[in-house]
């Protein structure tokens, strides 16, 4: 993984993409983390993309916290998306004017 210090560039608070390549392998009974900003102080605008097993299978999120750091928006995809142990190509996009997200999968918008 990387760590970068803080930026002010990095406050994200109109639209963008959240892209990279995952190859997950097992999926443990917690959260995994794949893009993470921020944190939950107030105007820090924290964004993430993260995979979890739910139990009955794996589900892909994006959240992006709104100004106040209280309230967000989130996207879950339906459980069993992407393949554990196959190179994935996934895509986060997020609209700053509708406050939503729209996932693309190996090319495939969700």
């Amino acid at each position: 993984y990387i760590t970068l210090p803080y930026s002010n560039a990095l406050d994200l608070k109109v639209s963008f993409s959240l892209c990279c390549w995952i190859k997950p392998v097992g999926y443990p009974n917690d959260i995994r983390g794949i893009i993470w900003y921020g944190d939950a102080a107030s105007g820090k605008d924290p964004y993430v993309l993260y995979y979890k097993n739910t139990g009955s299978g794996v589900t892909l999120s994006a959240r992006k916290d709104v100004l106040d750091g209280l309230t967000y928006n989130e996207l879950f995809l339906p459980n069993n998306t992407f393949f554990s142990g196959t190179w994935n190509h996934v895509v986060a996009k997020y609209n700053g004017t509708t406050h939503t997200f729209r996932f693309y999968i190996n090319g495939e918008l969700l």
